[in-house]
């Protein structure tokens, strides 16, 4: 909890360009780029984590990138 007349740190600042950047990376370390492309496909990508069997590795690496970009939402809010 913040005293009274302390500052709270400065979150970086980012033009759109770099946000969008930032957030590619962020996706790209955490195994969820695949979301920002345009052509993805939500179907087909279920239909391959069912055959292949990757439910529970898929579920978590989905829950790890989630936690990641919730982390950067909250350190830039």
């Amino acid at each position: 909890m913040l005293k009274a007349g302390s500052e709270l740190p400065e979150a970086p600042v980012y033009t759109a360009a770099e946000s969008r950047e930032h957030l590619q990376d962020i996706c790209k370390e955490s195994g969820l780029e695949s979301f920002l492309e345009s052509s993805f496909d939500a179907d087909a990508y279920t239909a391959t984590v069912i055959t292949t069997r990757a439910v529970e590795e898929t579920l978590s690496k989905l829950v790890q990138g989630i936690k990641s970009l919730d982390a950067e939402l909250h350190s830039q809010v």
